[in-house]
């Protein structure tokens, strides 16, 4: 697939996204916080996830679960159709990276100093890394003057009582209308959902007829749940490339998924995949089938391996209602498997697949399924001058498999080897079970593996744990 171009916010880019500034400055309402409720899980994977997601304020939790969880995410996209929005998660980012403690992340977020007795309540919290809102609880006692203890109403105008905020730098940092209430800050902004006006807290989530809607950093959950999952977070959001893209779900969804189809995924969907937003959009419900093409393959998406996380308040069986079942569950198949384990080690920037297979270019409209990667034909790769070939890793896929001769091959392999910092030799395993009985496969490992590579992979087929044979050589 060609490069993703999209507008937004780039932090730590590998290359791997073309992002330009947004061309303008948008003024539109968003959602200062979120209320959606988070319970996290993973499928079970060995390579690290990729991380997709809606770009509310909910992305830092499901991220930061994401991050605890998984190590060595490759990089993250955020998107979203309102361009105020990405820039607030943005801004959120840069408040993180500049906070040291989850109480100086709070401070900076609200623009207030809290009493030294609110910050060290604050720092006593641990609550659930994996759930939000989760249960939380501070060490300590922390007496209220208005109600009990165990009153969340309470315990947040405790934490606001006397405290000092900066209305000013408040609403001109976040261009919004706003005023200090006895529990929490009132923003008047008019989003998606119908509301005018609501309630941010740090805590304190409960909804009632008197008063605006409550939306909660929910302060002792996810990301906030304690210091070593926010630190993690910080680290994370400090070298983890992540692409905060000017994108419509809708649209986009598709192309996202199909980038990253021979990844593992983490997908947080808040509330978008319900029937106000999924059943009443044709477009929208088809390309969501691609989410649970794990149960089959759809739409030019292979069966994917892709953990999808939705706010648990409006959870719907969606692959019931898009007409699968468990039963329909397929294991990949052998090509799936073996790109599988080669997305890992293309080049974030540009790859060169070369085939000797004009077909299967033809079947794939000259496109190349892999990221980031361009397809050629071997005999269009030997006839182009080295300085005309400009990628970064080249990609040499079954040649002698499909009949190209040991001699042939080793012409195909020095030329790569002289342009690219890596090449990538990919055969069939003429010994495995897939392919032994057939006797008709002209791979050469033996050959391959004089060349002294750096690595070698053994790629599970259908019916054996050896199909195919995947070498790395780096210079």
């Amino acid at each position: 697939m060609k490069k993703l171009k999209f507008e937004g916010y780039a932090l730590n880019s590998n290359g791997l996204v073309d992002i330009q500034a947004p061309k303008e400055d948008y003024d539109n309402g968003f959602y200062f916080l979120s209320n959606d409720s988070i319970k996290f899980s993973k499928n079970s994977n060995i390579i690290p996830p990729i991380f997709l997601g809606v770009a509310n304020v909910d992305w830092l939790h499901a991220f930061g679960m994401s991050v605890y969880a998984c190590d060595n995410i490759p990089h993250a996209f955020a998107f979203d159709n309102n361009g105020r929005q990405i820039r607030h998660l943005f801004e959120l980012i840069e408040i993180i990276l500049k906070s040291e403690t989850r109480v100086d992340f709070v401070e900076n977020l609200f623009c207030v100093e809290f009493r030294e007795q609110v910050r060290t309540f604050l720092e006593s919290i641990s609550g659930s890394l994996l759930f939000v809102p989760g249960a939380a609880a501070g060490q300590g006692s922390f007496t209220v003057s208005d109600g009990t203890n165990l009153d969340p109403f309470a315990i947040e105008r405790e934490i606001w009582r006397d405290a000092k905020w900066d209305k000013d730098k408040f609403c001109e940092t976040y261009q919004v209308n706003a005023e200090l209430e006895a529990d929490g800050i009132r923003i008047y902004s008019n989003v998606i959902g119908g509301f005018q006006d609501y309630i941010a807290t740090i805590t304190q989530i409960n909804v009632t007829e008197d008063r605006p809607h409550p939306f909660s950093l929910r302060f002792g959950s996810g990301f906030l749940a304690n210091d070593i999952i926010y630190q993690k977070l910080r680290k994370a959001l400090s070298t983890i490339p992540i692409f905060i893209c000017l994108a419509d779900v809708k649209e986009s969804l598709h192309t996202l998924l199909r980038f990253h189809s021979y990844s593992p995924m983490i997908l947080w969907m808040s509330n978008l995949m319900t029937g106000t937003f999924l059943l009443n959009d044709n477009q929208f419900f088809e390309h969501s089938k691609a989410i649970w093409s794990q149960f089959r393959p759809h739409g030019g998406i292979p069966e994917i391996d892709c953990t999808v996380l939705q706010d648990q308040r409006t959870f719907m069986e969606f692959y019931h209602s898009a007409g699968f079942s468990l039963g329909d569950y397929y294991s990949a198949n052998s090509h799936t498997k073996s790109f599988r384990e080669l997305v890992p080690y293309l080049s974030s920037k540009n790859n060169l697949q070369v085939t000797n297979m004009q077909e299967y270019i033809d079947q794939d409209k000259g496109e190349s399924k892999l990221p980031n990667t361009r397809y050629i034909h071997v005999d269009t790769f030997m006839s182009s001058s080295n300085d005309s070939i400009s990628e970064d890793t080249i990609f040499l896929h079954i040649l002698m498999g499909y009949g190209m001769s040991a001699d042939d091959f080793i012409e195909v392999f020095n030329k790569s080897r002289a342009i690219a910092q890596r090449v990538i030799v990919m055969e069939h395993n003429p010994e495995s079970f897939d392919f032994y009985m057939s006797k008709k496969q002209t791979s050469q490992p033996e050959l391959i593996e004089s060349l002294k590579p750096n690595k070698k992979i053994l790629i599970p087929g259908n019916t054996c744990m050896d199909r195919n044979l995947m070498y790395i050589f780096d210079q």
